[in-house]
């Protein structure tokens, strides 16, 4: 997991899903990721600064927060992947 910078309290901060690539026994692996930003410029230019180690599972407290999270997931599919090395 990369490390969060130690100006990491700026109220700028977001984050969104996006797409893994890894290569786990010589195979590749995609999984969905939070990558969390230093601010919305670097969300928009797709400058991760960190990201979950994990892959993350859909979820919720109601329907509606399962719909939410299932479908920044899929909008995930249309950002840049993220290749770790």
């Amino acid at each position: 997991m990369k490390h969060l910078p130690l100006n990491w309290d700026e109220p700028e901060g977001c984050w969104n899903h996006r797409i893994r690539k890894r290569i786990i026994s010589g195979e590749p692996w995609y999984d969905v990721v939070e990558a969390h930003y230093e601010s919305h410029k670097n969300a928009e230019n797709n400058e991760e600064c960190c990201y979950t180690e994990d892959g993350i599972a859909p979820g919720g407290s109601d329907i509606e927060e399962l719909k939410w999270e299932l479908e920044h997931m899929l909008a995930a599919l249309n950002k840049p992947i993220i290749e770790e090395k």
